[in-house]
């Protein structure tokens, strides 16, 4: 099984060396003669290997331009060896000494790490749901455990006993760590770990991106795109959204309608809480009315006063529980999906645990290309297996066949 889905074929030789399969079939294809010239990386998957990858590439590609200036330069890769030659190339850009005509990437996921301009409050989230979300929930599974939510018998309204120790603890303690942690130092973006592609100002080379269906660069991006999503819909859009909103809502100007608000949900509250317990059932209120109406009035009174005088900590109770949902939902989300971008991109991803925006997108943004995904079929994904397997399908060399048959005169 692991031969058959880590590798195309036993002893096949990699597709990049003189005489192999990929390099045999585009002659064949394409009718024409080509001098290939193999460049090998030490493959590390990290964004800071990728980068020194970028700058050697971009010192031999000036060292071919010098040796054969009248010659078409194109440069094939797969995977992120896609990423390494852009970087390349944009390098050479910006020291106008760039001689590339075409630049044709395999199944490459084209990743960035960027400072992100982000809401300092949902970068605080981020990266306590990221780096210390295991904390609350493990903290959550103890109380749980404890409490014997794991037998049916159990009384629930023991988790009035779990859930306000649960809450106090995402409040008072996890989320202030972060500004604590920040202000000390201890968290911080290290400028020197970024590596953020050149974008020309001039791209005169040409970017052709071949992607297959479910190729290996689909589970990057899809996953970048997954945890911004979820980021953004949870730390955003449940958490910032309504508090700025409540927040705008609380000033001077409004003490009248905020009365107004606390008289209507203490009534209501009372209501509510007078039938749930029986305390004034019909006959009990009728028979108050005919013997002792002022005490009737004065136990409803008192009963409106104390609901009202309860509505704000009911609210900031309902606020604390939502808060809480957040820190248990997201990290039961995002800390996997994380882990398996980690496994994809590198672990810087990693290393900046929510602080930075990491972008991984079909083609970089800033840079112009074409992208073509190819059909694959269910034989070949069978055979070839299924991590780094596009080059060797039979539609991505046919693909590649025609960029080349567009270069210049053979």
């Amino acid at each position: 099984m692991f031969g058959k889905t880590f590798r195309v074929k036993d002893k096949e030789t990699p597709w990049f060396e003189d005489h192999s399969s990929f390099q045999i079939e585009l002659a064949t294809l394409t009718g024409r003669r080509f001098e290939w010239v193999p460049y090998r990386w030490n493959g590390k998957n990290s964004f800071e290997a990728r980068h020194g990858a970028a700058k050697a590439l971009a010192q031999h590609l000036t060292g071919w331009f010098d040796k054969e200036p009248e010659a078409e330069h194109v440069v094939i890769a797969h995977s992120h060896g896609g990423s390494v030659s852009i970087e390349a190339a944009c390098i050479l850009d910006d020291q106008n000494r760039n001689l590339l005509s075409k630049i044709i990437t395999l199944a490459t996921p084209f990743a960035e790490i960027r400072p992100s301009d982000r809401d300092i409050r949902e970068l605080a989230a981020r990266y306590m749901a990221l780096r210390f979300g295991w904390a609350p929930l493990t903290l959550f599974a103890c109380l749980v455990y404890v409490f014997e939510f794991r037998d049916p018998l159990a009384d629930p309204a023991l988790l009035w006993m779990v859930f306000p120790v649960y809450v106090t603890a995402m409040i008072a303690v996890v989320t202030p760590t972060f500004f604590v942690l920040w202000k000390i130092g201890l968290i911080k973006v290290r400028a020197a770990e970024i590596h953020k592609g050149f974008r020309p100002e001039l791209q005169d080379w040409s970017l052709y991106a071949v992607r297959g269906p479910s190729d290996e660069a689909n589970i990057a991006i899809s996953t970048s795109q997954f945890v911004d999503l979820v980021s953004d819909l949870l730390f955003t859009r449940c958490m910032l959204i309504p508090f700025d909103w409540l927040r705008a809502r609380l000033n001077r100007e409004t003490w009248i309608g905020r009365l107004q608000l606390s008289l209507g949900l203490g009534l209501v509250l009372f209501i509510v809480t007078s039938l749930m317990d029986g305390s004034y059932n019909p006959q009990t209120v009728w028979l108050l009315i005919e013997t002792d109406p002022v005490a009737l009035a004065r136990h409803v009174a008192a009963g409106i006063f104390s609901s009202v005088i309860e509505v704000p900590l009911l609210v900031a109770l309902l606020i604390g529980a939502a808060y809480a949902a957040l820190a248990l939902v997201g990290p039961l989300v995002l800390i996997p999906a994380n882990i398996v971008l980690a496994l994809a991109l590198g672990r810087d991803v990693l290393r900046h645990q929510g602080l930075m925006h990491i972008e991984c997108e079909p083609i970089p943004s800033g840079i112009t290309g074409i992208v073509s995904t190819v059909k694959v079929s269910e034989d070949e994904r069978n055979q070839l297996g299924l991590i780094h397997f596009i080059h060797a399908t039979r539609a991505a060399r046919l693909r590649v066949a025609q960029i080349l048959r567009e270069c210049g005169p053979p």
